[in-house]
């Protein structure tokens, strides 16, 4: 499957997916809809729904964000981590999982169903500062990408 980060308009962020098998266009309703939500002009039944998204406001700060950094679907030597897309956002610092699971075509997820993963992917050395990139080293090692051009690993406990 492909997973999509999409950094929104002006009210929402939101992450698509296109199943490996799918065939034809998909059309994920932009310039019309923001995220699932109604932006500019006739919505349509034809028009993907992303398979999660997130607000740029709401009252926890660490369920938003404004620039969606889109991720990596974890497989690597962290066992509670394996089958979870990991992703964050730029401008809000925010880092998070959710299982590939739950990000189910034709449906929603809302962003409460994350997990908040940004103390436990602080690092012990530096600050992850707006997100850029996420990717993985030859032993699938989550890394993670900042503005200043840091790259942080996130590897097993010794």
């Amino acid at each position: 499957d492909i997973f999509i980060g999409d950094v929104g308009e002006g009210a929402l962020e939101e992450i698509d997916r296109i199943p490996a098998g799918a065939t034809g266009t998909l059309n994920f309703g932009w310039s019309v809809r923001e995220g699932s939500q109604a932006f500019g002009g006739a919505d349509s039944p034809a028009f993907t729904l992303p398979v999660t998204e997130y607000s740029h406001g709401g009252s926890d700060p660490t369920r938003q964000g404004s620039a969606l950094t889109g991720g990596v679907v974890y497989r690597g030597p962290v066992e509670d981590l394996q089958g979870l897309y990991a992703f964050g956002d730029f401008v809000s610092n925010n880092l998070w999982t959710v299982p590939i699971a739950n990000l189910a075509p034709g449906t929603v997820l809302p962003s409460s169903a994350y997990t908040v993963r940004n103390t436990t992917f602080a690092p012990d050395v530096g600050t992850i500062n707006s997100v850029v990139n996420f990717g993985v080293d030859n032993a699938f090692n989550l890394l993670i990408v900042d503005i200043g051009g840091e790259i942080f690993r996130i590897e097993p406990l010794p």
